[in-house]
C-alpha cells in the first residue's frame, strides 16, 4: 500500500474552474475514474488511504464539496445535496471525465445518489458508506446533539480546539470513530481550511443547516424512483465499514464493517 501524507495530500491538491465555484481536488493513478465524496464537516483528506490503495487500479479523485474543505464557492451558489450534486457534474465535465466509480460518505452519500439517479449513464457503480438512507432517523440522539450544537455554536468551537489542540479533539470526537486512538493528530487538523476565517464556518454552517429533513427525504424520494425505474439495477446491504471500506474492497465485492454516522450502506452497480 502507498502511503499518502498529509504533506503529499497538499502538495497534490489541484483546482478546476466550474459555474459553481474553483472546486479543490486530489487525484492519484490512471485508468476507469473512481470518485470520492466526502461527509461534513471534512474534505478529501478522508479518502487519502483510497488515493493509496486503489491508484493502481483506477483514476482516484478525492474532490473537497462546496463549503467545506478547499473548495472556493462562486457566489451566490448553493449547498444543498441537489447544488452539490450538480457541482458533481460539472466537474467532471471539467476533467472530461464521462463515467465514474462513484463513492459517498455521509452527506456526501446523499449527494452521489441524486447524481447516480440523474445521471445514470455516468455512474458504472454507486457504493454508499452510512449515509443518508430512505429510513433516515431525524430524531436520533446523534443527529439532535449535532443540530442543537450547530445552532449554539459549541460545535464550530469544538472543531476550532481539535485544529489547536489535537488530542482533545479526538477526545471530542471519539463517537465518530471506531478506533479513536488511532486518528493521529495530523487528521484532526485537517479541518483546519474550515476553521481558517469566518466566512469559511459560515460557509460550512449554512451547509450543514441546509441539509435538513427535507433534503433527506428529497434524496431518498428520487432515489427510490429512479432504483425502481431501472429492474436491472443490484442492491445489497452492507454493515459499517472499516478504513472506509477497506479501499471499498478493491471497488467490487461488499466491504468490512467502518465508522462515521449513518446506519447502513448500499451498493449498486448498474446491470
Amino acid at each position: 500500500m502507498e502511503t499518502v501524507t498529509p504533506i503529499d495530500f497538499d502538495a497534490a491538491r489541484k483546482f478546476v474552474d466550474t459555474p459553481h465555484g474553483q472546486i479543490a481536488y486530489v487525484e492519484r493513478g490512471s485508468g476507469p475514474v473512481a470518485l470520492f465524496i466526502h461527509g461534513a464537516p471534512l474534505n478529501g483528506y478522508q479518502w487519502r488511504h483510497q488515493l493509496g490503495e486503489l491508484s493502481d487500479i483506477r483514476r482516484v479523485i478525492a474532490l473537497d464539496t462546496l463549503g467545506l474543505g478547499h473548495t472556493r464557492l462562486a457566489p451566490g451558489q448553493g449547498l444543498a445535496l441537489r447544488d452539490q450534486a450538480a457541482m458533481f457534474r460539472a466537474f467532471l465535465d471539467a476533467l472530461d471525465v464521462a463515467a465514474v466509480d462513484l463513492v459517498g460518505n455521509d452527506s456526501g452519500g446523499g449527494a452521489a445518489q441524486i447524481f447516480a439517479a440523474r445521471n445514470p449513464a455516468r455512474v458504472r457503480s454507486l457504493t454508499l458508506i452510512n449515509c443518508e438512507v430512505d429510513d433516515y432517523d431525524d430524531g436520533n440522539a446523534a443527529f439532535v446533539k449535532f443540530r442543537d450544537g450547530l445552532a449554539s455554536g459549541s460545535l464550530v468551537k469544538a472543531l476550532q480546539t481539535a485544529v489547536r489542540l489535537p488530542g482533545v479533539g479526538r477526545r471530542a470526537f471519539a463517537a465518530a470513530y471506531q478506533h479513536p486512538e488511532a486518528v493521529s493528530d495530523e487528521t484532526m487538523t485537517e479541518v483546519a481550511p474550515l476553521c481558517s476565517s469566518s466566512s469559511a464556518l459560515s460557509a460550512w454552517r449554512a451547509a450543514a443547516t441546509t441539509v435538513t429533513c427535507g433534503d433527506r427525504r428529497r434524496t431518498a424520494s428520487v432515489v427510490s424512483t429512479a432504483v425502481s425505474s431501472r429492474p436491472t439495477a443490484t442492491m445489497t446491504t452492507r454493515a459499517r465499514s472499516t478504513r472506509a471500506c477497506r479501499s471499498v474492497s478493491r471497488l467490487g465485492s461488499p466491504a468490512n464493517p467502518s465508522s462515521a454516522h449513518g446506519t447502513k450502506a448500499f451498493r449498486i452497480t448498474r446491470g
